[in-house]
Formats: C-alpha cells, structure tokens, sequence
C-alpha cells in the first residue's frame, strides 16, 4: 500500500466484538480486512495506534445499532472523524443477500470513501435534557406514560392500541396493576 494521507475505517459492531476493514483514499486501493477486536477502550485505542501509523488522518464508519453512539463520542474525541449511518440508508445491490462481519465492514469502508453514505445525527451528552421536551421516552416501558389532558393537534400512535396526543406532553402516570 502506498502511503495514503487518509484511510477509510468500516467497523461492524457487535455487543463483544467489532470487525475492522480499511481502504487508502486512492483510487485503485483495495480494501484490507484487519480482523475482529473487542470492544474495550484498550482494544479501540490499539486500533487507532495502530491504523494512525499508517496514515495520519483516519475516518470511522459503522451502523447505527443497538450499542448506542459511546464508540461514536471515544472516537471523535482525539479528533477523529466518525461517521454513523443508518442501515436503511446504505446502499445494497440487488441479490446480494450474503451478510458477514467482514463483508460488511469492508463495504462500509469502501462507500465511506466513495461518498455514498449519509450519516445520522449523533446526540451528545449534554443533549439528554432535551429528551422529555422531544417526548422521547427514556423508560423502556409505554406503560409509565401517560398523556396529560391538554388538547392534542397530532396523535401518534405506538405499540399496538396506545394513542399518544401532543408526545411533547407526556407525564408519568403508575403502571396498571
């Protein structure tokens, strides 16, 4: 491999584990499956350590996911830039139904370097006093919320039969015994 000045990093994260593929900014360059590693920041920062010696500047791609944004915040934090996106919005080809570790990080990297990906919105810290003004609900359960009385001018309708008015209004309210 050339010396690049930047190299495209795919990641696909599990609970235990991330795959780890790269790809050099040049055009010809092929993509390079690292191996698996895990998901302590020991491991991640042996990874940076690692791939910086290979190029300077490194750019991280993985899917958003059940795991949350914290590898998304450890990675932008020494000046990385990270880059999650949506699986719904990755590009697939028709017929290609084969699904691996390391397929899949190896095709984020390579669009990640040809542009076709969109990222998501990556809520900081500081962001979760926002959330009951949003109505998003922190509780995993429905069932502690309840709408207040005031008027709605938009139903949302979650979870089955629950019909939630004005979702910025929520309150909590005892769970149905």
């Amino acid at each position: 491999m050339r010396n690049s000045h930047t190299l495209y990093v795919g990641l696909d994260v599990h609970k235990d584990s991330m795959a780890v593929a790269y790809v050099a900014n040049a055009h010809d360059a092929d993509v390079t499956f690292l191996g698996t590693i895990g998901t302590r920041q020991v491991d991640i920062d042996q990874l940076v350590r690692k791939l910086h010696s290979k190029a300077p500047h490194l750019v991280f791609v993985y899917e958003a996911g059940p795991c949350g944004y914290w590898l998304s915040r450890d990675l932008t934090k020494p000046g990385h830039l990270c880059w999650v996106v949506a699986p719904s919005l990755i590009p697939k080809t028709p017929g290609d139904r084969v699904k691996t570790d390391r397929r899949d990080a190896g095709q984020l990297a390579r669009l990640m370097r040809s542009g076709d990906l969109t990222p998501v919105y990556v809520p900081q810290v500081s962001d979760r006093h926002l959330l009951p003004l949003l109505g998003l609900m922190v509780s995993r359960d429905p069932r502690e919320y309840a709408v207040s009385p005031t008027p709605g001018r938009q139903e949302w309708h979650l979870h089955g039969d629950t019909v939630i008015k004005d979702p910025w209004i929520l309150a909590p309210s005892p769970l149905p015994s």
